[in-house]
């Protein structure tokens, strides 16, 4: 497949490596001649210096022979008209653009129909989405959503102790008591499609889908038992913190989060989250100056002074 990623910074890189090892033909973009250097150095690709919204730039990377454009520059405005030169350029190409900032993400489905985009993308947005995703159900190792979060696909570990270990799985819905489809088992090196004869063993990575309202039934019957997640701590006010800030308490440092990181529920606190304050969690233990970043210990609620 021969694609354009636009922009070197750290998702354009990390991009241009995982495409190169998956043997596609790489072209890059970007206005920083020494960026291009770098990423010469290290990835086999072709580079172009240039704004990647120009015509020309994207004649001369031949966007008409392109099958995808992935834009991911650093801002916004660049990314979203280098789909739409492309798109104008190559009706057929398929184009993916980062956009980060809030007031354009409110906007993604008018932006993808209007400009043609087939995706959009904020890393901070799906990285906050994934958190809470496995706040609500930590009893699993993994969940992913599908169907607009309506059909989850999660991850269960068969212990000893488990009521399915050592079950076929024709009798898995009488002990779960839910509508689950197992879609494949890990077993050590092996990935199985299993079939209804198949037998759970201790040590198997299951991978189940079912619908959103069957998974807490799903951990209750698996005698899965997990706290209940009450108050979040979120230390830092950035684009991650906000998105995910509905159901938490935020400590910024450097400036005044009060109505940027603010959400229903939420207390906004400006000052350093390591030093300078005290709180007490649901064992009455006292937390002091030296606080590790992003470390929860307990509900933590801070104190009036």
């Amino acid at each position: 497949m021969k694609i354009i990623v636009a922009g070197t910074g750290k998702v354009g890189n990390l991009l241009a490596d995982q495409l190169t090892r998956d043997g596609h033909d790489l072209v890059v973009i970007d206005k920083d001649f020494a960026a291009l250097e770098a990423a010469l150095e290290q990835y086999d690709v072709m580079s172009i210096e240039g704004n990647s919204a120009s015509m020309s730039v994207l004649r001369a990377a031949n966007i008409e022979q392109t099958d995808l454009l992935i834009a991911a520059t650093g801002e916004d405005e660049t990314n979203l008209l280098t789909c739409l030169t492309a798109k104008g350029l190559n009706p057929d190409i398929t184009t993916i653009a980062r956009v980060r900032s809030p007031e354009y993400m409110e906007s993604t489905d008018m932006l993808e129909e209007q400009l043609g985009l087939s995706l959009t993308v904020n890393p901070e947005f799906q990285t906050a989405h994934e958190i809470i995703s496995l706040l609500r159900y930590p009893g699993f190792l993994s969940r992913e959503e599908f169907v607009n979060g309506l059909v989850d696909l999660v991850e269960l570990h068969v212990t000893a102790g488990s009521p399915i270990c050592d079950k076929p799985l024709y009798k898995i819905a009488d002990i779960v008591k839910c509508q689950i489809l197992v879609c494949v088992v890990a077993r050590r090196d092996e990935v199985i499609i299993p079939s209804g004869e198949f037998v759970l063993q201790e040590g198997d990575h299951v991978y189940v889908t079912a619908s959103a309202s069957n998974l807490t039934t799903l951990l209750h019957n698996l005698n899965i038992v997990t706290k209940r997640i009450r108050n979040v701590t979120i230390t830092g006010g950035s684009v991650t913190a906000t998105a995910g800030s509905d159901k938490a308490d935020a400590i910024g440092g450097g400036r005044d989060l009060t109505g940027e990181a603010k959400g229903t529920g939420t207390l906004t606190v400006n000052g350093d989250a390591w030093v300078g304050w005290t709180g007490t969690t649901s064992t009455d233990k006292t937390l002091t100056q030296g606080v590790v970043l992003g470390v929860v210990y307990g509900n933590v609620t801070l104190t009036e002074n």
